[in-house]
Formats: structure tokens, sequence, C-alpha cells
């Protein structure tokens, strides 16, 4: 008995013998920058549970371009973006295109829906400008303003007073009225 206090026995362990488990080879897989990769390989086979499967292929499919082409169109209205988004879900379902690849042009159709309506914004105030502008030019002179006042009281108290001011106005200041 091993005792670290004079009053208080602890009983000894024995320790284990260390033996490490057997190490799994590592995984076959060489990213494309040249990198092994760092996992253990599964059991029968040389390649780690990420790297099991095989892997996308990275050659483009030009079938799928010239589809995934054909359905955007020019994306100039919202309905070219609609085909779009649609036939990249399709690729997307029929693993003939990756999670990221399908992100990215989302993401690209996306941007150019909104360009669109900034567009259409655009030209409807640009619109806008130039048919204050024609109206502008249209007029022959200073703008005629226009008093929507109600008539002060003295006036329903004289109507001939006013009525002689109002010649008066016509005669001197035709502008005024």
């Amino acid at each position: 008995m091993s005792s670290q206090h004079p009053f208080v026995e602890t009983p000894s362990v024995p320790e284990p013998p260390h033996s490490p488990a057997p190490r799994r080879p590592r995984c076959a897989h060489v990213s494309c920058n040249g990198l092994p990769c760092r996992y253990s390989a599964e059991p029968g086979s040389d390649r780690c549970k990420h790297h099991l499967a095989s892997p996308p292929s990275t050659q483009p499919d030009d079938a799928l371009a010239d589809e995934l082409l054909a359905a955007a169109g020019s994306l100039s209205s919202p309905a070219d973006v609609n085909r779009l988004i649609r036939s990249v879900l399709q690729a997307l379902v029929q693993r003939r295109l990756s999670a990221k690849e399908a992100g990215i042009l989302c993401y690209i159709a996306q941007t150019s829906l909104h360009s669109q309506r900034a567009i259409a914004r655009q030209q409807q105030l640009e619109a806008e400008a130039q048919q204050q502008q024609d109206e502008d030019e249209d007029d022959d002179g200073p703008p005629k303003l226009t008093w929507n006042l109600p008539p002060p009281a003295w006036i329903e108290s004289h109507p001939v007073e006013y009525a002689e001011l109002r010649k008066r106005i016509e005669k001197h200041a035709p502008w005024a009225l």
C-alpha cells in the first residue's frame, strides 16, 4: 500500500500496458493542389468515407452547358431567369451539377433579375424626366400660379368694392389674376 499522507491510504492501481491501436492506412485521395487526404481509409478500401463515392466529374458536360444556355436565353426578362433556375434545379436533382455550381448559377440568375428591376426603374425615371421636360417646353410663358384660397371675409360683406377692385386689376395687371 502506498500512501501520500500518513493517515490516508490510497490503493495502488496497476497501469495497463500501453498498446497502441493498429493504425489504418491513410486515404489514397490526392486533392487538386497535390496534398493527400488526412483521413484514415475505410476498412476494405483505400479511401476514406468522404472519398468513397465517385467524385463528380470535373469535365464540363457540353450537353448540360448547351441546355442551360438555351434555357437562359438572353436573361433579359424574368421568364428567362425562371427558365434558367428551373433547368439548374433539374440538373441538380439529376446529379449533373454539384450543389456549389448550382448555387453559383442561381446567384447569377438572382443578380440578373435584380439588375432587370433596377434597369426598368431607371428607364421609368428617364421617361418621367423626358415627359416633364417636354411639358416645360410646351409652355409659352412663365408658369401660371393658381391660388386656391377661400376669399377674404370682407369680399362677402362688400361685393361692390370687390367688383371694382377686380376690374382695376384686370385693366392694369392681368397677369396677377
